[in-house]
């Protein structure tokens, strides 16, 4: 009786043990679970480079090595980083999805469907969408920037594009999910004014870590609420590096 008891009593703490962990929040879950839950296959759109001021349309006979080459038509390895991390993610839950081009979709294709939006500038819907927020993407001719809507003459979260790359020492990013009235369903951001910061962001959404530090910041509700949060991502010699949040914004 008394091994039996002592059994018993050892059942009941790993059990006990089991319970509270799976009752720890998941802050990765919690920013998925809206997408995750819709019936619906989640949408990826995709931004890519736009054509060129003055780049003449592609002619009907175009050949297909020339079609290729077209700078519209090419998806950098950051972006496709990011694009990995998330469709990872969704297939440890085995959520269907699609991937799309940004310019090819339409407002159809995005109504009532859970939606993931890759790409600042470059990905129309990203800018539409993240209009009516606090944060949001502006251009400026070569000049990029993120606007904040309480400090509208702030200007230092940029990237000066004709800038020497061996100078550039930090990109900003977009990370967000909410409820988009536009497209009547969940959405999520991961957008960097260039390519270091989409990178950056597609790691940051999946990440416990990193979005355990997003809630600390947050209020009640954690991420579960709507939010968007701005991105510092340092870079050296061109490549990705730390990430820090240097502003939210949770409702």
């Amino acid at each position: 009786p008394y091994y039996l008891l002592t059994a018993l009593a050892l059942a009941a703490v790993g059990v006990g043990f089991f319970i509270r962990s799976m009752r720890q929040r998941d802050p990765v879950m919690e920013v998925w679970a809206p997408l995750l839950s819709n019936p619906n296959p989640v949408l990826i759109s995709a931004g890519r480079p736009l054509q060129a001021a003055g780049e003449p349309p592609e002619a009907p006979n175009i050949s297909i090595a020339d079609h290729i080459l077209r700078p519209e038509f090419r998806v950098s390895i950051t972006t496709l980083d990011a694009i990995a991390n998330i469709v990872g993610y969704l297939k440890t839950f085995q959520k269907p999805f699609r991937i799309h081009e940004a310019n090819s979709n339409t407002l159809a294709d995005l109504h009532e469907r859970p939606v993931v939006l890759v790409t600042g500038n470059d990905n129309k819907w990203t800018v539409l969408l993240l209009k009516p927020l606090r944060f949001h993407f502006v251009q400026q001719g070569q000049f990029s920037y993120i606007d904040d809507e309480q400090n509208p003459a702030f200007r230092g979260w940029s990237v000066d594009f004709p800038k020497p790359l061996s100078e550039q020492t930090a990109d900003y990013a977009i990370v967000g999910r909410f409820y988009s009235p536009t497209t009547g369903g969940p959405v999520i951001v991961v957008a960097g004014i260039s390519s270091n910061g989409t990178e950056a962001a597609g790691e940051f959404i999946v990440s416990p870590k990193d979005l355990a530090m997003l809630e600390k910041l947050a209020p009640s509700g954690g991420v579960k609420r709507n939010f968007e949060a701005v991105l510092k991502v340092e870079v050296v010699g061109g490549n990705t590096g730390a990430t820090t949040v240097v502003a939210s914004q949770f409702w």
